[in-house]
Protein backbone atom coordinates (compact mmCIF):
# COMPACT_ATOMS: atom_id res chain seq x y z
CA UNK A 1 0.00 0.00 0.00
CA UNK A 2 1.14 3.56 -0.55
CA UNK A 3 0.90 6.61 1.70
CA UNK A 4 2.22 10.15 1.48
CA UNK A 5 4.53 11.29 4.27
CA UNK A 6 5.04 15.01 4.92
CA UNK A 7 7.80 16.20 7.23
CA UNK A 8 7.92 19.69 8.71
CA UNK A 9 10.62 21.99 10.08
CA UNK A 10 13.58 20.23 11.73
CA UNK A 11 12.26 16.74 10.85
CA UNK A 12 13.15 17.46 7.20
CA UNK A 13 16.86 17.61 8.00
CA UNK A 14 18.64 15.02 5.83
CA UNK A 15 15.23 13.66 4.79
CA UNK A 16 12.57 15.08 2.47
CA UNK A 17 9.66 17.49 2.50
CA UNK A 18 7.10 15.11 1.04
CA UNK A 19 7.36 11.58 -0.34
CA UNK A 20 5.13 8.72 -1.41
CA UNK A 21 6.19 5.61 0.47
CA UNK A 22 5.22 1.98 0.29
CA UNK A 23 4.30 0.22 3.51
CA UNK A 24 2.66 -3.03 4.44
CA UNK A 25 -1.12 -3.19 4.78
CA UNK A 26 -2.23 -2.38 8.33
CA UNK A 27 1.02 -0.57 9.10
CA UNK A 28 0.83 1.81 12.05
CA UNK A 29 2.25 5.31 12.43
CA UNK A 30 5.02 4.25 14.82
CA UNK A 31 6.38 1.71 12.31
CA UNK A 32 6.68 4.35 9.59
CA UNK A 33 8.41 6.80 11.94
CA UNK A 34 10.83 4.07 13.02
CA UNK A 35 11.58 3.17 9.37
CA UNK A 36 12.41 6.84 8.72
CA UNK A 37 14.83 6.69 11.67
CA UNK A 38 13.20 9.71 13.29
CA UNK A 39 13.35 9.49 17.10
CA UNK A 40 9.78 9.40 18.40
CA UNK A 41 10.79 11.90 21.09
CA UNK A 42 11.46 14.44 18.32
CA UNK A 43 7.90 14.20 16.96
CA UNK A 44 5.42 16.50 18.65
CA UNK A 45 2.35 16.27 16.43
CA UNK A 46 1.15 13.39 14.26
CA UNK A 47 -1.65 13.94 11.76
CA UNK A 48 -3.38 11.53 9.40
CA UNK A 49 -5.34 13.34 6.70
CA UNK A 50 -5.23 16.47 8.86
CA UNK A 51 -6.58 14.81 12.02
CA UNK A 52 -4.58 14.12 15.19
CA UNK A 53 -3.37 10.53 15.47
CA UNK A 54 -1.33 8.33 17.79
CA UNK A 55 1.57 5.94 17.31
CA UNK A 56 -0.74 2.91 17.05
CA UNK A 57 -3.10 4.43 14.47
CA UNK A 58 -3.51 2.09 11.49
CA UNK A 59 -2.74 3.66 8.12
CA UNK A 60 -4.91 3.13 5.05
CA UNK A 61 -4.12 3.25 1.33
CA UNK A 62 -3.69 6.86 0.18
CA UNK A 63 -3.43 8.39 3.67
CA UNK A 64 -1.35 11.52 4.21
CA UNK A 65 0.83 11.20 7.31
CA UNK A 66 2.16 14.56 8.54
CA UNK A 67 4.86 14.75 11.21
CA UNK A 68 5.69 17.97 13.04
CA UNK A 69 8.51 18.43 15.56
CA UNK A 70 8.16 19.26 19.21
CA UNK A 71 7.96 22.98 19.74
CA UNK A 72 9.77 24.84 22.47
CA UNK A 73 10.02 28.35 23.61
CA UNK A 74 8.71 30.67 26.16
Amino acid sequence: MQITVKLYASLRWKQFDEAVRACRPDAVVGEVVDELEIPRADVGIVLINGLHAGWDEVLQEGDVLSLLPRMGGG
